[in-house]
């Protein structure tokens, strides 16, 4: 009885290890996901006049963003994350709140800087 209650403990121990490596794994990526966003953010065309606010808009908008494109993976699938697929989610709902608060200019610009990010035009 003592045998398998320690097999037990080892798999719950190794099992604990490996989920809590996948769910570190997500947040370096997440983390890398920002900073490499924030940059992508600086070649808005309205950036240099209004980087507070895009940068505000970038952080309020990457966590919801990288959710929904980022997969965790499985028992033999490292996580997979959709770069294309975040940006286009991520710039969008940043141009939706500036449309929202009066701010066309840089809506349409973070919009522009969609299509060339995600389209290549």
């Amino acid at each position: 009885m003592e045998r398998s209650i320690g097999g037990v403990i080892a798999a719950l121990v190794i099992a604990g290890a490996v989920f809590g490596y996948k769910f570190y794994n997500k947040s370096e990526v997440a983390t890398e996901a920002l900073a490499r966003a924030q940059q992508t953010c600086a070649e808005c065309s309205m950036y240099k006049d209004n980087s507070d606010y895009i940068e505000g808009l970038c952080i309020m908008y990457h966590e919801d963003a990288f959710d929904h494109n980022y997969s965790i993976g499985g028992r033999r699938r490292s996580g997979r994350f959709d770069a294309d697929a975040y940006y286009a989610e991520l710039l969008e709902n940043m141009a939706a709140h500036a449309e929202r608060d009066g701010r066309k200019d840089i809506a349409d610009s973070l919009i522009a800087l969609e299509h060339k990010v995600v389209d290549g035009k």
